[in-house]
């Protein structure tokens, strides 16, 4: 259908770096964005979580459907949710941003941060671990164990900012 090549390279090979890059990026930029007094100081990092975020939906999404005919039906719902989670994880950052600009920032910031977070890390267990023939049961207590880290992080950052929002 949409399968193509760019010289030596497929369009498929062209989104999914472009889809990993941006993970990558948003995932760099969500952890600096955990903390609020980071947030507050650069404003930079959270366009660059949501550019990151519509890069990575646009890689998914490309990839998807630059070779929808050469894949499963499993895989193409797996696919299709992996796109519709990538399109709510833009608006949990679009919501921490309107959080953000709040003078008293809400906890719920941390929330948000923390969901793209966590989504991020599962995605790539759950995606990358099958790829390299990791056993199911060893890639499935990973993604437990990251989600147990996940929220524990989450909760350390949110009582932190909880703090500075005190001392303001």
């Amino acid at each position: 259908m949409f399968f193509c090549t760019i010289g030596d390279m497929s369009v498929w090979s062209v989104m999914i770096i472009v889809h990993a890059t941006s993970a990558v990026v948003g995932f760099a930029a969500g952890v600096a964005l955990l903390s609020l007094r980071r947030a507050r100081t650069h404003t930079w990092l959270m366009p660059t979580l949501l550019a990151a975020l519509v890069g990575m939906t646009i890689g998914n999404v490309a990839a998807t459907t630059s070779h929808w005919n050469n894949i499963s039906s499993p895989d193409r719902i797996i696919f299709s949710g992996l796109a519709i989670l990538a399109l709510y994880m833009l608006y949990r950052g679009w919501r921490a941003q309107q959080a953000l600009a709040q003078p008293k920032t809400p906890p719920k910031y941390t929330n948000h941060i923390g969901f793209i977070l966590i989504a991020l890390i599962e995605g790539l267990v759950l995606v990358v671990f099958p790829d390299l023939d990791v056993p199911h049961w060893l890639t499935a207590v990973v993604a437990v164990l990251s989600l147990i880290w996940g929220i524990r992080v989450v909760r350390v950052a949110k009582l932190r900012n909880l703090a500075l929002d005190i001392e303001k």
